[in-house]
């Protein structure tokens, strides 16, 4: 073990991979600009075929108006609004199961779409199904719907969730508000699976408005669930701009923050939501709501791109221990006029690095290789510290408490934790006191007794 009083930041965070974390990629085809200042994203348009030969719709089907819905009407609805892509939602209403004629328009109109299917649960070919889709159609996320016991903790809707995790793509959910609490229990069993609510639980004027209201911010409180802020015409009771759905849709955008809210349109609008036209329905975030700049990027173009438009996912979990995976651990904490930061870079080989700072004092930084069975210890303690994450456990009262972030990854595999206000580090998990007692025995005055 050495102390290194050389090591610039620029080798710290090589060695801890931070470079390759940030990157977010894009699908074949398809090239954002280098700032995306003016992008936006739609992502809750349903799409009607014009071939009902090749793409039957089920008895019965819930119609656009002649002409409206297809793929050219959303190019020129699109365009002429300044909308760059889409996320297509499949039309359960006009299709059923039959996702034929989204997977196959997700693929051939790659310039500017991808793909949401909706899969029946209770089909055990499904995951498999989705397997394909994901594969080779442009399909870049899953709709889930209640399994036909009318429940989501049901097996068949948890095996899709597990195989949208491994395949690294969004599930999004059509559900109400009494169903938040089945809702909750899958996402814990998923922490690194990326959920978004589809129109918020379906939020209305009247009545149901508060209960709805609640339970998404009781959603909020799951950093890995997105809100899809699609409802305020549908929910609306009065004319457009319809203010009467404004305070509601700017109190789920504080419980999620900007980073975790979308924008979807509801079109075709003609059919979804007759009282506002396309261009309308984008125009209340544009310009009524009265969102700042940062909050309309983030909304309109920035969190949708990092949710489906990425070239080649990695899934969400753990990587195996045989791939060469690297670990971040950070953290700070203490008063603010005693805070300290500690940041630990865990490579696969074995090299560790460290970086230690304390208020008004010299950074210290150090660097030694663990053996093989330390390495060992540290991947295991890091693996059930995320498989046993439970937000309900992150959250303490503290006065002088610590705030830590673990996360690990490889070229195919990303998990992460967020921890918050711990007066102790095994609040958060057991696990992080063999994690504490493996770099204390290898760094020069270790870890803080107390964190």
């Amino acid at each position: 073990m050495y102390d290194r009083t050389d090591w610039t930041r620029r080798e710290f965070l090589q060695a801890a991979g931070a470079g390759a974390l940030a990157a977010v990629a894009e699908p074949a085809h398809v090239a954002f600009g280098a700032a995306d200042a003016d992008l936006i994203i739609d992502c809750h348009p349903h799409i009607y075929g014009e071939d009902k030969k090749k793409y039957p719709p089920i008895e019965e089907p819930y119609r656009p108006p002649a002409g409206k819905g297809t793929v050219e009407h959303l190019r020129r609805e699109t365009q002429a609004a300044g909308v760059k892509f889409v996320t297509a939602i499949h039309t359960s209403t006009f299709y059923r199961w039959d996702n034929r004629f989204t997977a196959d328009a997700a693929r051939d109109n790659k310039d500017f779409m991808v793909g949401v299917c909706t899969l029946n649960p209770d089909d055990p070919a499904s995951p498999k199904t989705l397997e394909e889709y994901v594969k080779s159609y442009n399909v870049r996320g899953m709709r889930s719907i209640p399994a036909r016991s009318g429940k989501f903790d049901d097996p068949g809707v948890e095996a899709l969730w597990t195989t949208a995790e491994k395949l690294g793509i969004v599930i999004n959910v059509l559900a109400h508000a009494d169903q938040h609490a089945e809702i909750e229990t899958l996402v814990k069993r998923h922490p690194g699976l990326r959920v978004v609510i589809d129109h918020c639980l379906n939020i209305a004027a009247g009545p149901t408005l508060e209960p709805t209201l609640k339970a998404m911010q009781a959603l909020a409180t799951l950093p890995n669930v997105h809100a899809k802020l699609s409802f305020i015409p549908v929910g609306s009771a009065e004319e457009y701009p319809c203010r009467d759905m404004h305070e509601p849709c700017r109190a789920v955008i504080k419980a999620f923050g900007p980073e975790r809210c979308v924008w979807g349109s509801c079109f075709p609008c003609e059919l979804w939501c007759p009282k506002v036209t396309y261009a309308q329905h984008l125009k209340i975030f544009t310009h009524e709501l009265g969102l700042d700049e940062k909050a309309r990027r983030a909304i309109l173009g920035e969190t949708p791109k990092k949710l489906w438009f990425q070239k080649s996912p990695r899934k969400q979990g753990v990587p195996d221990f045989s791939e060469q995976w690297s670990l971040r651990f950070k953290g700070y904490g203490g008063t603010p006029g005693d805070r300290s930061n500690f940041d630990v870079a865990l490579s696969a080989d074995g090299t560790m690095h460290v970086e230690k700072l304390r208020v008004r004092a010299k950074p210290k930084r150090f660097a030694v290789t663990l053996t093989e069975d330390e390495i060992k210890q540290f991947y295991d303690a890091t693996a059930k510290i995320i498989d046993g994450y439970q937000r309900s456990r992150s959250v303490g009262l503290s006065e002088d408490g610590w705030h830590w972030t673990l996360e690990i990854s490889s070229k195919t595999s990303i998990a992460n934790v967020s921890y918050k206000e711990l007066s102790e580090l095994e609040d958060g998990d057991p696990g992080f006191g063999v994690l504490r007692k493996l770099i204390k025995a290898r760094v020069k005055e270790g870890f803080p007794e107390s964190q």
